[in-house]
């Protein structure tokens, strides 16, 4: 009877901890994000890794998928392909696919992006001038924005059926 109480109170402490950790994440991942659903793009300049600029203002009127990643994220890898796949789907539409590399120089994105085989655009964002607008930190983050640079959907790391989601939502918005 004493082996079976430790044992049921071992699991109640291993799932209270499991409670604790996740809401902590939770709040530090609400407390880290600067933007919501709803808000105007912030305004930013970037380099592409390729040489043009990408700019807000440039921007309206095209549905964009901003996201933020880094070499070393092995969630960022997970989600690179799913990105790159993306870009190619839709390809010719009013859509703009950008992965800025969070504290990366050009010669770290540039390596990196030919290793992967990575087709789209990428900028960097060595000292977060333009993430710092958005978050204050954990990555990946995603930023879809609607044609009029309202944010209609972010995310915090990746989750394959939340990207599912959000494909359909990109189709949704260039279809009007």
């Amino acid at each position: 009877m004493k082996r079976k109480s430790m044992k049921t109170i071992s699991t109640v402490i291993r799932v209270l901890f499991v409670l604790f950790i996740n809401t902590n994440c939770t709040d530090d991942i609400a407390r880290s994000t600067l933007t919501q659903q709803g808000d105007q793009i912030p305004n930013f300049q970037i380099d592409s890794i390729k040489g043009g600029k990408f700019d807000t203002d440039l921007l309206q009127g095209k549905v964009i998928l901003l996201n933020f990643f880094a070499t070393w994220c092995p969630p960022c890898h997970e989600e690179l392909p799913y990105l790159q796949k993306l870009s190619e789907q839709y390809q010719g539409k009013e859509f703009v696919l950008l992965s800025i590399g969070r504290e990366h120089n050009l010669s770290e994105v540039e390596d990196f992006v030919a290793k992967k085989g990575l087709t789209y655009a990428f900028a960097v964002d060595p000292e977060r001038k333009v993430y710092n607008k958005f978050a204050t930190q954990y990555i990946p983050r995603t930023y879809l924005i609607n044609r009029d640079g309202i944010i209609v959907r972010q995310t915090v790391g990746f989750d394959p059926n939340e990207f599912k989601e959000l494909t359909g939502k990109i189709t949704e918005l260039l279809s009007h």
